[in-house]
């Protein structure tokens, strides 16, 4: 996926036509079909423990403390020598560890996740989350799922080390761009390591945990395993044939090469406008971490 910016702000993107959603075969399975919705879950729920746990960094000069503080509190009209709040902050390391790593933890909270890939026929993402090719694999027409507004989209990037993160640092040169939204969403929400490069990952971001209905035209296809029961093959195609334009396609594995086949499916890069694409909302200030550098305020003043 590439975004296009002019300066901070968003103007186009791109990305595949399809995403692809490999799954077990089980009840949940049966019940997205008969819905249809995705579920997304919380970072910390996913199956890589390093997962959105970046490192945060906090080495922020006076002046850049200063500028959070003055952000973060701007709306509560407080009475409050911010210079000399951030010079304490700046002097107690620890205290201003805490204190960012609190507003990223509240910033996690809101931050839910349903991972895909950009490849049908990846053949250990079918042992992998298909149930060793028992399973099935969902083909999501991308443009409807990001043109409603609902969701972000990011591809993974996969690198040999997790990036450090300095929100102060990026909020400050970013404001609350798009710009901002864009590295904020590829950096802490859309970056993992090396290792995990075969699943060729992209990810939609929603702020609703759980259950995301979804338009049931976005549902174009579904990849039955190739070592699916044909008796469960004949029920999924039933249920996918009451959608409005979900095709049904049988994988085949291929024993000379090893891999197995979906029939082929291109999955062309696209180009669309912005109108309604977003990201995640992300206020300048929370209530409860308001709360909390107030009280640290008032605790470490003399």
């Amino acid at each position: 996926m590439e975004c296009i910016f002019n300066g901070n702000d968003l103007t186009g993107i791109r990305h595949p036509k399809y995403l692809f959603r490999y799954m077990r075969d089980n009840d949940f399975l049966t019940e997205i079909l008969r819905e249809p919705y995705l579920w997304f879950s919380a970072p910390d729920a996913l199956n890589d423990p390093f997962d959105c746990a970046n490192v945060v960094d906090t080495e922020n000069t006076v002046d850049e403390l200063e500028w959070f503080a003055r952000k973060s509190l701007a709306r509560h009209e407080l009475d409050i020598d911010f210079r000399a709040m951030a010079e304490k902050w700046h002097a107690s390391p620890d205290m201003s560890r805490e204190l960012v790593a609190r507003f990223y933890e509240l910033m996690m909270r809101k931050v839910s996740l349903c991972c895909c890939s950009g490849d049908s026929d990846n053949f250990l993402m079918w042992s992998h989350y298909a149930d060793g090719h028992r399973g099935a694999c969902i083909i999501l027409d991308a443009c409807r799922l990001v043109d409603t507004g609902q969701f972000s989209l990011v591809k993974v990037d996969y690198r040999p080390e997790m990036p450090r993160w300095n929100w102060v640092r990026e909020r400050k040169e970013y404001g609350d761009s798009a710009k901002f939204n864009f590295r904020y969403d590829q950096t802490v929400l859309g970056t993992k390591t090396s290792p995990w490069e075969y699943e060729c990952e992209y990810r939609l971001i929603s702020a609703n945990r759980g259950k995301n209905s979804v338009d049931p035209y976005a549902f174009v296809g579904l990849v039955l395993g190739a070592r699916m029961s044909p008796s469960r093959s004949s029920e999924l195609q039933e249920l996918a044939a009451k959608l409005p334009v979900m095709g049904v396609i049988s994988a085949e594995l291929d024993a000379t090469n090893g891999a197995v086949n979906a029939c082929g499916i291109e999955n062309p890069v696209v180009e669309h406008d912005v109108t309604r694409w977003q990201h995640l909302p992300n206020s300048w200030t929370r209530g409860e971490l308001v709360s909390w550098a107030i009280s640290e305020m008032e605790k470490n003043s003399p």
